[in-house]
């Protein structure tokens, strides 16, 4: 019996000295309470939009993982690409939250409208707004393609319209 008891103290000991994992950063930012607290009432797409944030944080979907504090991040200029529409059963308002992203799409989220503040925009400044180019669909055939509003467009300005056409 003195073995039994011993083994299963190692075991125990071992299973606390190794099998215990760390929590990732991920694990540790995700709130299971703050995910059910709201029920998501609608998402659509939306025009893109140039903003700072210097109060609050970035979430994911459903605000289940809290990606980082605004804070962080205070001359930042966030791109909107989406907004949705969430319900606070605990307070019983409607939340309006925007997607963003930055420039180059390496971090982004969902951040609360209030915490969003207009970027001033510097003409053809890193801030400016990227509007997309109408090009038509890859269905339509070449012939049939609307190609210049692609040579107009001051993002491909330097574009040449023989390499356009190729593209």
């Amino acid at each position: 019996m003195k073995h039994y008891v011993q083994g299963m103290l190692a075991l125990g000991l071992s299973l606390g000295l190794f099998g215990g994992s760390t929590a990732s950063a991920s694990q540790r930012n995700y709130s299971a309470a703050r995910s059910r607290s709201v029920r998501l009432v609608w998402r659509h797409s939306m025009g893109q939009y140039s903003y700072t944030a210097t109060r609050g944080a970035r979430y994911s979907a459903h605000l289940g993982v809290r990606y980082g504090a605004n804070a962080a991040t205070p001359n930042q200029v966030w791109y909107t690409n989406a907004h949705e529409k969430l319900y606070d059963k605990a307070t019983h308002r409607q939340l309006i939250y925007y997607h963003v992203n930055n420039g180059d799409y390496t971090s982004g989220g969902w951040i609360w409208r209030g915490y969003l503040k207009a970027a001033p925009v510097i003409q053809g400044g890193s801030n400016a707004v990227k509007t997309p180019v109408a090009v038509a669909p890859a269905t339509v055939p070449l012939a049939r393609m609307n190609l210049a509003a692609l040579y107009q467009s001051p993002q491909h300005a330097a574009v040449n319209p023989a390499d356009a056409t190729v593209m």
